[in-house]
């Protein structure tokens, strides 16, 4: 499951999450971009022609729905748009690397309301193409590791989580995103974790996907 996976719609009356005033004037002052996500899944989104290049894994991760929330990307910076370190990891280390990474992004901004957690393939989608053609770092092969199963457990080869890769236009295309999954248990030097801030009341709302964190 993903952080946000215990909300239903009626406990939120489909009302985004939203920072604080003050936190959302900290947040912009330090240059993060601050997006809303949908309400659509990756199939809906998919048949509404959003620009996916491939989707791969069909079922779970085509009906997950996002839940509604604001969040924060720092898209024009190289330094904070990943979690520092979390390339090349198991789902589980990444996820430590995201907790220790919310408790220094904490005291530095002077954020105590503030979290972090593994977003879903479908809130993760949802942003991207809110600003697609506008991310200024060249992402190339690198991919956002999410909180979204693929696959059933299996006791050989335990789980797979969605990885969303962004590719950026060129002559021969506009932007578009790709859906892998790829095996908790391992890492990849280009899976890395995306730094995503959500109001503190966010991370309360569901279970991390590793047990005992």
């Amino acid at each position: 499951m993903s952080f946000l996976e215990g909300v239903r719609p009626a406990e939120t009356g489909d009302r985004p999450i939203a920072f604080s005033g003050r936190t959302e004037r900290r947040l912009l002052t330090f240059g993060a971009t601050i997006l809303t996500t949908g309400t659509q899944s990756v199939a809906m989104q998919n048949d509404l022609g959003k620009p996916f290049l491939f989707i791969t894994h069909g079922d779970i991760l085509r009906a997950e729905l996002p839940r509604p929330t604001q969040v924060a990307l720092f898209l024009d910076n190289s330094r904070l748009l990943f979690v520092p370190g979390s390339f090349g990891h198991s789902l589980q280390r990444q996820e430590e690397d995201l907790a220790e990474d919310t408790r220094f992004i904490r005291r530095v901004l002077n954020l105590p309301d503030i979290s972090q957690g593994l977003p879903r393939a479908s809130e993760v989608t949802s942003a991207l193409f809110q600003i697609m053609g506008k991310i200024r770092r060249p992402l190339g092969n690198l991919m956002i590791r999410t909180g979204t199963q693929t696959h059933e457990h299996d006791d050989e080869e335990g789980f797979r989580t969605a990885v969303v890769q962004y590719f950026r236009g060129d002559k021969d295309g506009p932007a578009s995103l790709g859906i892998h999954g790829f095996p908790a248990d391992s890492g990849r030097e280009n899976i890395g974790v995306l730094r995503w801030i959500v109001p503190s009341e966010a991370s309360q709302l569901g279970e991390s996907l590793t047990p005992n964190h």
